[in-house]
């Protein structure tokens, strides 16, 4: 399991070639690109404004095969701090990972995945994780 976005080698190497990739567009922006959608640019965190005045984080969750290693690998990532630990309460909580299973095709459980969070964040507080974007294959 990796945690953690552009703070980590790993993550970055592996999401480089998904649909959902991470990009610096200008100076203190991080953004999550979805290579389907190439003009949208939201899912994203500018951090010249004070950390506590985040309001909206994002992540990505990954379950996908390394090719470096064969080996299936799952992340759990997001822009920010506070996206990171919405995106592990979501994959750790059966009642949020029912929120995979209304929108997964049928037999998603053996397939690669990508999935883009949103999240609010009050008083540096995440809330809970919503799922804005997903791939299957």
């Amino acid at each position: 399991m990796l945690i953690g976005l552009m703070n980590n080698d790993w993550t970055e190497r592996l999401v480089q070639n998904l649909r959902f990739t991470v990009e610096r567009p200008a100076r203190g922006v991080i953004l999550i690109r979805d290579h389907d959608n190439p003009s949208r640019n939201d899912w994203s965190v500018d951090y010249s404004i004070p950390y506590l005045n985040v309001t909206k984080d994002y992540a990505l969750v990954l379950r996908v095969s390394d090719p470096k290693t064969d080996q299936m690998v799952v992340t759990v990532a997001g822009i920010s701090a506070f996206g990171t630990l919405a995106a592990g309460e979501f994959l750790t909580n059966p009642n949020e990972i029912r929120k995979i299973e209304a929108i997964a095709p049928k037999g998603w459980q053996k397939k690669d995945l990508e999935i883009v969070l949103a999240v609010d964040v009050i008083r540096g507080k995440p809330g809970h994780a919503n799922i804005v974007g997903s791939y299957f294959w």
